[in-house]
């Protein structure tokens, strides 16, 4: 399947209920750190315009009444921006953002996302929150991600 620049990328990962809340937090997040898919607003820098983004798609959320997507989401913004100010451009977040978006459809591993997520945060540590995603089909969303969110030139 070939991936356009505009084609929404975690929509299968997340499930009907939480896809378009994630792809507008993973727009706002593309706004600030890579290659946004659509301009939001011509007159907007990129960096107000990605707040905005994350915040419609927190408010998205918000709408399904899910306090634990919410809490999810915020932790999912705040460590793929640690990422980004650690590494640039060359960090490594496919799997935090599929392990996220598998989590917003799934809750049924709740204590290991849970145990994957502290090891990132804490140690850095990649290792587990990959685990989580190496079972499934995933190469549409990691060229994606790579083309929207990866190093530049």
């Amino acid at each position: 399947m070939t991936t356009t620049i505009g084609s929404p990328v975690w929509v299968d990962l997340a499930g009907p209920e939480h896809a378009e809340g994630l792809e507008q937090i993973y727009e706002g997040f593309l706004l600030h750190y890579g290659r946004p898919r659509r301009s939001v607003a011509a007159e907007r820098d990129s960096l107000l315009g990605g707040d905005e983004q994350y915040a419609k798609g927190l408010a998205r959320i918000a709408e399904l009444d899910d306090p634990e997507a919410i809490a999810v989401l915020a932790e999912l913004i705040g460590l793929a921006s640690r990422g980004r100010a650690e590494h640039g451009d060359r960090a490594d977040d496919f799997a935090l953002w599929a392990a996220t978006a598998r989590f917003l459809a799934d809750r049924s591993g709740r204590e290991v996302y849970r145990t994957a997520l502290l090891a990132l945060r804490d140690r850095g540590d990649r290792a587990p929150l990959e685990q989580l995603v190496a079972d499934l089909e995933l190469d549409r969303e990691r060229d994606a991600h790579r083309a929207l969110a990866g190093p530049r030139g």
